[in-house]
């Protein structure tokens, strides 16, 4: 049984731009079914916000 977690807009966004560290190891976490996360209307439109506003040279592949 996975645990339950909201995953704030700078974790989510940390783990794109970073190839190391916890952020990214916690989503994949996420990914590996340890956590499942949730996300409400009003979080799902923040990060969208917060995306938009990077360039995609910025985000880590």
């Amino acid at each position: 049984m996975s645990v339950k977690v909201v995953v704030d807009t700078n974790v989510f966004l940390g783990a794109l731009l970073s190839r190391e560290g916890a952020n990214r190891a916690f989503l994949r976490l996420c990914f590996k079914g340890v956590y499942q996360p949730l996300m409400g209307t009003s979080l799902f439109c923040e990060h969208e916000d917060v995306l938009a506003r990077i360039s995609h040279k910025q985000i880590s592949r």
